[in-house]
């Protein structure tokens, strides 16, 4: 491998999200399959599956969100309805008004994926 590894495995350990972050940067400079990667630098091939699923996950989730224009935010408010979603997984979410955002930021990934 072209670049020095830092990182040393583990086995059964509590990876850091910046750990994790380096792994999966290294891998996907590196070129190789999952197979060779970890077989070379010693790393469980689930785990590195894992988290590329992982990514694959919060990536999809993230590009899945859409911002709505103020103009319809604040109609809505000012209708004092709830706001009903049907989502392409077929769930059904009605907002009222008032909830917290930050509360329903907390939980906008479960909705959308399934997973938090």
């Amino acid at each position: 491998m072209s670049e020095t590894l830092k990182l040393k495995p583990r086995p059964r350990v509590n990876w850091t999200a910046q750990e994790r972050a380096e792994w999966l940067a290294l891998f996907g400079k590196s070129g190789q399959t999952v197979v060779e990667f970890c077989r070379e630098n010693e790393l469980s091939k689930t785990t590195l599956s894992y988290w590329l699923r992982r990514e694959r996950t919060s990536q999809r989730a993230q590009s899945a969100l859409v911002e709505l224009p103020a103009s319809i935010v604040s109609t809505v408010a000012a209708a004092g309805g709830a706001v009903k979603m049907h989502l392409a997984g077929g769930a059904r979410v009605e907002i009222e008004p008032g909830t917290d955002p930050l509360w329903l930021g907390q939980w906008l990934p479960l909705l959308l994926t399934g997973r938090p």
